[in-house]
C-alpha cells in the first residue's frame, strides 16, 4: 500500500512541476537597494522573456548571467523564486564615484561613472563629486567602460580620485576638477586658485604629491600667482618640480 502510495505522490508531483500550470511565471519584481524599480527597462525586457516559463526549471546562474552582461553596473545580484509563479530580481549598483564630462571638439557631454569605470548615467552631474574632464574624437555612450578595456578604465579612474584625494588632503587646497590626458598618460588638477598640476598616471602618485610638499618652503602655492605646476619630471633629479608663474 505504501508503495502504491509513493508512487502516486511522485507522479502528482512529476505533473504539477512539469505538465500543470500551477509553477508558470506570470510576473516578476525588480528591487534595487531595498526598492521596487519599474522603469529598468533593460531588465524588464530581460525579465518578460520568462514570463510562461516554469519557475521550478529557470536556470538561475544563466538569468544572472544575462542581467550582468545587459548592465555591468551591477555589483551583486540575486534572483529568489518565490512559489508558485513569481520572480524577484534583487540587486545593488557598484556606487558612482565620480562626474565626466566628455568633449569633442567644444560640444560637452555629461556622464556619471562608478567605481570600475562605466557610463552609468548620461546628461546629469552630482556636484559632491569630482569632476573629470576627458577629451575624445567622438561621444562616449552610456553602460560602456569610458576606456576601451574595462579593467584599464577602473584602474585609471582609480588613480585620478587618489590624485585629487592626495593633493587636496596633502595642501588643504580644493581641486575643482582634473583633466584626463589619455594619449599623454597623465592627468591635470585644477586647483581652486587656477593653477593645474601636471601628474604622471605611469609614475607613484604619492611620490610626486610629496615632492611639492618639500618645496612649498621655496614655493608658496598659496600666493605665488602661478600658471602650473609640473611634477613628472623623473630620471636623475627625479625631486626636481618645474612651475611657471602668471
Amino acid at each position: 500500500m505504501a508503495f502504491f502510495l509513493s508512487i502516486l505522490i511522485i507522479g502528482y508531483g512529476t505533473y504539477a512541476v512539469f505538465l500543470s500550470d500551477i509553477f508558470l511565471i506570470d510576473s516578476f519584481i525588480i528591487e534595487e537597494d531595498g526598492t521596487i524599480i519599474e522603469d529598468n527597462e533593460a531588465m524588464n525586457t530581460i525579465l518578460r522573456s520568462t514570463l510562461g516559463k516554469n519557475l521550478v526549471l529557470i536556470n538561475d546562474e544563466e538569468l544572472i548571467s544575462k542581467i550582468r552582461e545587459s548592465q555591468p553596473e551591477i555589483e551583486k545580484i540575486t534572483i529568489k523564486k518565490i512559489f508558485p509563479d513569481k520572480i524577484k530580481v534583487e540587486h545593488k549598483k557598484y556606487p558612482t564615484v565620480a562626474n565626466l564630462i566628455n568633449i569633442v571638439d567644444v560640444v560637452q557631454k555629461k556622464f556619471l561613472v562608478d567605481s570600475q569605470g562605466f557610463l552609468v548615467e548620461e546628461n546629469i552631474e552630482h556636484p559632491d563629486l569630482p569632476h573629470i574632464y576627458y577629451e575624445t574624437d567622438e561621444f562616449l555612450e552610456v553602460r560602456n567602460s569610458f576606456l576601451s578595456d574595462p579593467k584599464r578604465s577602473k584602474e585609471r579612474l582609480t588613480q585620478i580620485i587618489n590624485a585629487i584625494n592626495l593633493f587636496e588632503e596633502k595642501f588643504a587646497m580644493k581641486i575643482l576638477y582634473a583633466e584626463y590626458k589619455h594619449q599623454e598618460r597623465e592627468v591635470h588638477l585644477v586647483t581652486e586658485r587656477r593653477f593645474y598640476v601636471m601628474i604622471d598616471l605611469e609614475k607613484d602618485l604619492l611620490r610626486q604629491i610629496e615632492k611639492l610638499k618639500k618645496a612649498l618652503p621655496k614655493l608658496d602655492i598659496y600666493n605665488e600667482p602661478l600658471i602650473y605646476i609640473d611634477l613628472r619630471i623623473s630620471g636623475t633629479n627625479t625631486e626636481k618640480v618645474i612651475f611657471k608663474r602668471s
